[in-house]
């Protein structure tokens, strides 16, 4: 046996384990070639939304998960973390569905600070001061 046969011999032992390797680690793993947020989205389309909060990494992503569990609290903290008009835009929600009606109005104050046309935020706005003032009248507390 020359040495260009050893080689190639060599090459394809080589080839063999690693292809065997990465049929193991599928079969062993079917998640195994996806990344986290592809596992998280595959979990959100089909309603897991507790195993995608723990699947995702980036703090949007786990925030949308808790939101649509209906942890608003949970996720009005973790949106917290979501930098920019959007973070505080979907901060204000979940803080809206949670029924903090001052806190939503304070984070859609800051989503329009950093965003001015964002009209989302502007008609979410309106809706938590309805609601805080229409809670506020039922209670009989001033504004």
């Amino acid at each position: 046996m020359n040495t260009f046969e050893r080689r190639r011999g060599l090459a394809g032992l080589a080839f063999s384990l690693v292809a065997g390797g990465l049929a193991i680690g599928t079969w062993h793993d079917p998640d195994f070639w996806f990344t986290a947020n592809q596992r998280g989205n595959w979990q959100m389309k089909h309603h897991r939304y507790q195993q995608a909060e723990k699947t995702f990494s980036d703090p949007w992503h786990i925030g949308v998960a808790q939101y649509r569990q209906g942890n608003f609290e949970d996720a009005a903290h973790t949106f917290l973390r979501t930098p920019g008009s959007a973070g505080a835009y979907n901060e204000g929600n979940a803080w809206l569905m949670h029924g903090a009606y001052d806190n939503a109005i304070t984070r859609y104050d800051r989503a329009l600070a950093l965003q001015p046309n964002l009209q989302a935020a502007r008609d979410n706005k309106a809706i938590a001061i309805a609601r805080r003032d229409a809670d506020r009248g039922a209670s009989g507390v001033s504004s």
